[in-house]
């Protein structure tokens, strides 16, 4: 962990941002490529977020005075081979009804978290006005607290990919190896259809999104350019008609929270994860939510995610003003017994784990 003193810069007779004189997307203090949230932002998506899990998990006895707890119900599809092939009745049954549930808990205490501090006495030497200045370093506690999510979210999702279906080729521990090239090095259309048949198996309910960096980020791009390959086939076209989602997430190739290599990459189905979040800032007023001048508790959202982090606000008298920003959050995923273990789909959860070997 890295800190930084205060030091402030005295104003001069000119003195000007570096994003004002530099080209301003390059030199702002919030320039964050999109391949650094990119994950987090499909997974808040409107097309992904599913409608029966709560955003902000409510409060519950759970087993910890910081933890929230969320229990989800639900009923295996049941073996096939059950089925009997004499119609004629019988008054008797051997099967029961049975439902199945699975508690997800949330520690309110793990998350992300950044905070600053500022001498009063101090803003009368900067340029900037004291509102200006306290609302760009309160975006960039938040611009840092998005892309450390990212990081984590991704690093959690590896957790969560389950089985194919069972007989899927070239599967190896619950990792499918495809390739992008063929041998004499051309572009290997395969790749979506190995990987759209593999998600239409496993009964996705919609197309695979695809997410990754790397190797498939060349290959994908290889695609958009409408490069034929063998036999005149055209992969722009094929490649837009066969449908293969693709979020570009540079987290995936991180040593210490993805796979640590450009040839992994996983899908999921719409749905298949979801975010859960906790807003310690959120209730009674003067409890929950503070509005003193010298403290605030409150919850302040970010335009760009809609992420609601809790803003915490504290002047000492006669001392330091200190802003904590912060959100206590996990990812989800379905349960990995949603199928019978004799079932095809068993171990199923729609995350799946692909690596690129080329020729």
């Amino acid at each position: 962990m890295s800190a930084t003193v205060e030091n402030f810069i005295s104003c001069e007779v000119i003195q000007a941002a570096l994003e004002d004189v530099w080209k301003k997307d390059m030199a702002s203090a919030l320039n964050t490529p999109p391949v650094e949230t990119n994950f987090t932002n499909f997974l808040l998506s409107d097309a992904n977020r599913a409608s029966v899990v709560q955003e902000y998990v409510a409060p519950s006895t759970g087993d910890s005075p910081t933890h929230r707890q969320m229990r989800v119900i639900y009923e295996r599809r049941g073996d096939a081979d059950d089925v009997s092939t004499t119609v004629t009745p019988s008054c008797s049954a051997t099967n029961g009804i049975s439902q199945k549930s699975k508690i997800y808990t949330i520690d309110t205490t793990q998350g992300v978290k950044d905070s600053f501090k500022v001498t009063p006495e101090h803003l009368y030497l900067v340029c900037q006005g004291s509102e200006e200045l306290f609302a760009r370093q309160i975006a960039k506690s938040i611009d840092k607290c998005r892309r450390k999510m990212e990081k984590i979210l991704i690093q959690k999702s590896t957790s969560l990919v389950g089985s194919f279906r069972s007989g899927e080729s070239n599967v190896s521990s619950n990792v499918k190896t495809v390739k992008t090239k063929f041998s004499d090095g051309s572009l290997d259309w395969n790749l979506i259809q190995e990987v759209r048949r593999a998600s239409l198996a496993m009964g996705y309910g919609s197309l695979p999104i695809a997410i990754g960096f790397g190797e498939l980020d060349n290959y994908m791009s290889a695609v958009d350019s409408g490069c034929s390959g063998l036999n005149g086939l055209d992969i722009g076209k094929y490649a837009g008609k066969a449908g293969l989602p693709y979020i570009p997430a540079i987290g995936i190739t991180d040593a210490s929270y993805g796979y640590g290599d450009a040839n992994h990459f996983i899908t999921t189905a719409l749905g298949a994860m979801q975010v859960l979040r906790f807003n310690a800032n959120i209730g009674a007023e003067g409890i929950f939510t503070i509005d003193l001048p010298n403290m605030k508790k409150t919850v302040l959202f970010d335009p760009a995610s809609g992420l609601g982090f809790d803003f915490n606000w504290n002047w000492a008298p006669c001392g330091d003003i200190t802003v904590e920003i912060g959100l206590a959050f996990d990812l989800i995923g379905l349960p990995n017994d949603m199928y019978e273990s004799t079932d095809a789909l068993s171990g199923v959860t729609g995350v799946n784990e692909y690596v690129i070997t080329n020729p």
